[in-house]
């Protein structure tokens, strides 16, 4: 590689990478929702009809991984609030 001349990234550039992801940005909620569901079984119209209830810990899912790169608190925690809330309404 001693030689190659390779393009880098300005310091503004990389602010704009680095900024922690918005809503808009992550758009779960715009996704076509008749999908396959994922490895949880859930598909995106599941967690498009309960966008109220999960809103908040995707975004805490997202705001997680954006700091330290792990999902696996805030993944937990949207589970067990999409469980107790099913759980809930079969009662």
């Amino acid at each position: 590689m001693d030689g190659l001349s390779l393009p880098s990234l300005t310091n503004t550039t990389k602010e704009v990478l680095e900024v922690q992801f918005g809503e808009e940005e992550i758009g779960l909620f715009d996704y076509c929702g008749d999908k396959a569901p994922g490895p949880n079984g859930m598909t995106m119209a599941f967690l498009q009809a309960n966008s109220d209830t999960v809103r908040e810990d995707v975004m805490s899912m997202f705001s997680e991984f954006h700091m330290n790169g792990k999902l696996s608190l805030a993944l937990m925690l949207l589970v067990l609030r999409l469980f107790l809330r099913e759980l809930m309404q079969r009662i």
